[in-house]
């Protein structure tokens, strides 16, 4: 099982898989650039949201002609 086989995530395990801060995390949170839910205390980022925001970077991606 790798870490993108879950359906959800920490905001830590968010961070890992981005290679950002966990602060930045919630800074997309709170931009609504990603989604969670809240199960207790718990705040929880959906697979779905998560893959969403990485395909949605991808998608910004330029390819460069080598000349």
């Amino acid at each position: 099982m790798t870490i993108l086989d879950q359906f959800f995530y920490r905001p830590q395990q968010v961070a890992d898989v981005l290679g950002i801060s966990r602060t930045e995390v919630y800074k997309l949170l709170n931009e609504n650039k990603i989604t969670s839910v809240k199960e207790n205390k718990k705040r929880l980022i959906t697979r779905d949201s998560l893959l969403r925001y990485i395909n949605h970077l991808n998608s910004k991606t330029r390819t460069y002609e080598l000349r």
